[in-house]
Parts: C-alpha cells; structure tokens; sequence
C-alpha cells in the first residue's frame, strides 16, 4: 500500500479543490524550476521557495518538488501557518529531528517569507523531516 499520492494528482487536486486559478507566476515558477533552478537571484520573488529545497534537489529527478514549491506560493499565510503547526506536531509525534521547532507563538505574527524560511529549517535538520514534510503536505490540502 502507498501512503503518498502522485505529485501531480496531489498539485491538480489542490488546484481544483481550492478553485485556484494559475496565471503568470504557476508558469514563471515552473520555467525557473526547469530552465535556470540555481540561478535564480535573492532579488526575485521566488527566490525563498526555491531556496526551501536547495538541500534536497539531487532528489529532483525522484521528488517532483516543483509542484510542493508552488502549492506552498499559492497558500495564503493563514494556511501556512496552519500547515506548519500541522507538521511540527508530526514532527515531534514521530521523534523526528525537532532541534528547530520553536513556539507557535514565536512564529505567528511572521510573514509568509519568513514562514517559509522557518520551514526551510525544518526540512533541512534532517532528510526525514523532508520525507514527513511531503507526507504532511498531502494529507493536510
């Protein structure tokens, strides 16, 4: 029994389910991810999702990551938020790496970059975070 869903029936079932529409920045993210991953300057927009990967993009080819980095563009901080308390709590339910977890309280009132910034700490401490961040992420939308 597989516990993950294909990455692009998780990406079409948010879409539809949140009745998202992708304009300019869903095709943008997805050139940079395909054409120019490590050349995207800290100036840009998307810069801070694609940065929330960098460790892991040896996987690229066996994760598609493009699909988590524009399902979490596409989240309002509310949701991100709500996701994050979401994952943490697996986090430390599953005695996995829980060095950079800090206090809901201390993130609640960041913005959503520096929320995916958090995240990014999370995900990096350890490659099961990564893996427990996947699994989260398709349970949660």
């Amino acid at each position: 029994m597989n516990v993950l869903i294909p990455s692009e029936e998780l990406f079409e079932n948010f879409v539809n389910n949140k009745n998202i529409i992708l304009g300019e920045d869903y095709e943008s993210l997805k050139n940079y991810y395909k054409y120019n991953l490590l050349d995207i300057e800290e100036s840009n927009k998307y810069f801070v999702y694609f940065k929330l990967f960098e460790k892991y993009y040896h996987l690229k080819s066996d994760i598609n990551l493009i699909y988590y980095i524009i399902i979490l563009f596409y989240f309002n901080t509310k949701n991100l938020l709500d996701f994050i308390r979401f994952y943490t709590a697996k986090i430390n339910y599953y005695n996995f790496n829980s060095s950079k977890i800090v206090k809901y309280s201390t993130i609640l009132n960041k913005s959503k970059l520096e929320l995916i910034k958090y995240l990014k700490n999370n995900i990096d401490s350890d490659i099961k975070n990564l893996y427990l961040f996947i699994y989260c992420i398709q349970h949660y939308i």
